[in-house]
């Protein structure tokens, strides 16, 4: 009953069911010593870490017990609100067989699969974003939720690993065309497709200085920026390559950071180049001065964990220095320490719906 009553907003605590192969539903919440549900920023799939002390469960080790591929369920509880919160495998499992016996488990959603599978695919012109992923998903039994933008491609010779083909080769090009971001989680085994900023509950949780905020980190930096854009034309006999034309943005307040693109519309291999995004040059770089013309803000934050909060969510902070809302681009919960990491950047409140 202590152990209840420890559980509010301030100190929520988790959960951990496995469901192993042979059967059994294995409790390990009495045994944990480190637990981390990490979402970052370059990865597809959430990532947890258990650690547990290997203790006797019926008549057998949990060393004996537990393997890869279980399925690990995990809960959050914050006295409101009692939530799955994770839903994966254990990809990998670990024993270290010293005083502490500690099994270490690494498990992952089943975005993981994405990550790790390739295919071979290809699809004529005139088929949606949304369209694609539909398909791929249903060839490969993936129950999809697609709550993003979508364009209609040109024709697509698909082939590499999946997570490649869905952000590099479908979800970029809807982001470089209409200029909003996206964010892709598994919940309960479904794959939801989303702009960021579209909160999985709908709400929009504040950090706040002397209230659930610990420490903050600001980082502004010119690195990348790009504020000039010079158009070429195509090399003539002599060897001289023309300059068609200039892009320039802020280029007074941040000087002559200067990027060359290829303006050659009479180049044959850039007729059949299906792969071209824009209709021009001019078009690409427009994006690149709007993308990168301004020097990048980015932020860190400690707290107290919520664990509701996941990656690509809009949240209101108002600690240190910043005081507008953010997006989470990467997040670790400490479940066991009951803080949480944030890696965030602002919000661009005119991309938001």
């Amino acid at each position: 009953m202590d152990y209840v009553r420890k559980v509010s907003k301030a100190t929520p605590i988790y959960s951990i069911n496995i469901a192993t192969a042979n059967g059994l539903n294995i409790l390990v919440d009495a045994v944990t010593t480190e637990l981390k549900l990490t979402e970052n920023k370059n990865e597809l799939a959430q990532k947890v870490s258990i650690s547990l002390m290997n203790r006797i469960n019926g008549d057998k080790l949990l060393s004996e017990l537990l393997n890869v591929r279980d399925r690990v369920y995990i809960y959050a509880n914050d006295g409101e609100m009692c939530r799955e919160v994770f839903r994966g495998y254990i990809w990998r499992k670990q024993y270290k067989n010293n005083q502490k016996k500690i099994i270490t488990l690494t498990c992952y959603d089943n975005l993981i699969y994405l990550q790790k599978s390739e295919d071979c695919r290809y699809y004529p012109a005139g088929q949606t974003t949304e369209d694609v992923f539909n398909d791929i998903c249903w060839a490969w039994g993936i129950d999809l939720r697609y709550n993003y933008e979508s364009i209609v491609h040109k024709k697509l010779p698909l082939s590499g690993k999946i997570s490649d083909i869905f952000q590099k080769d479908l979800l970029d090009k809807v982001k470089k065309n209409t200029g909003i971001k996206y964010v892709i989680r598994s919940a309960e085994d479904i794959i939801y497709v989303d702009r960021v900023g579209a909160n999985v509950n709908a709400t929009i949780y504040e950090i706040n200085r002397s209230e659930n905020a610990i420490s903050t980190l600001s980082d502004v930096s010119m690195e990348d920026v790009i504020t000039k854009i010079v158009f070429t034309g195509k090399e003539d006999d002599s060897g001289l390559v023309p300059i068609t034309d200039t892009l320039e943005r802020n280029t007074e307040k941040y000087g002559t950071l200067q990027k060359i693109i290829r303006d050659d519309t009479e180049s044959e291999n850039e007729k059949d180049d299906e792969d071209k995004l824009y209709e021009n040059a001019h078009d690409e770089g427009q994006y690149i001065l709007n993308e990168y013309g301004n020097p990048k803000a980015t932020y860190e934050i400690t707290a107290i964990n919520n664990p509701w909060i996941r990656k690509g969510e809009l949240i209101k902070v108002c600690a240190g220095d910043m005081n507008v809302r953010y997006i989470v681009t990467s997040i670790t919960h400490d479940g066991v320490n009951k803080i949480m990491n944030m890696d965030l950047e602002l919000a661009d409140e005119t991309k938001l719906s």
